[in-house]
């Protein structure tokens, strides 16, 4: 019995892991994490803050991609690296029409939290 049960608990994180797995390399190199990252590049606050940004990576359980034909929604919790200084961004995004749009935004360093776009 004690077998069976440890296959099926083995069975369960195996899949859970490749599950997480797939989901964030899928989000990483969507079109949604692209308009995000664009956004990032091109924010003036961001530059101002961090200094030149080396990397934009996505963080570990840090996104929540739902997707139907053309219509979704997105939130990314996202690092920024730059040459002064590190911080993350959080951004949540919607696709209308098969267009990613983003509606909030803020940027995180250590415990200064400076809003990018205002919640619509």
């Amino acid at each position: 019995m004690y077998k069976r049960t440890l296959k099926y608990v083995l069975l369960g994180v195996t899949i859970a892991t490749l599950t997480y797995l797939a989901g964030y390399y899928f989000s990483s190199k969507s079109e949604a994490f692209e308009v995000t990252k664009d956004f990032v590049h091109q924010s003036a606050i961001v530059k101002k803050e961090i200094g030149d940004i080396t990397e934009i990576t996505l963080t570990p359980f840090g996104y929540e991609l739902e997707m139907s034909g053309d219509r979704g929604s997105a939130e990314f919790e996202c690092k920024i690296t730059g040459k002064e200084k590190s911080g993350k961004a959080h951004v949540t995004l919607i696709k209308r029409s098969s267009v990613w749009k983003i509606i909030h935004a803020d940027l995180q360093i250590d415990q200064l939290k400076i809003q990018l776009i205002q919640a619509q």
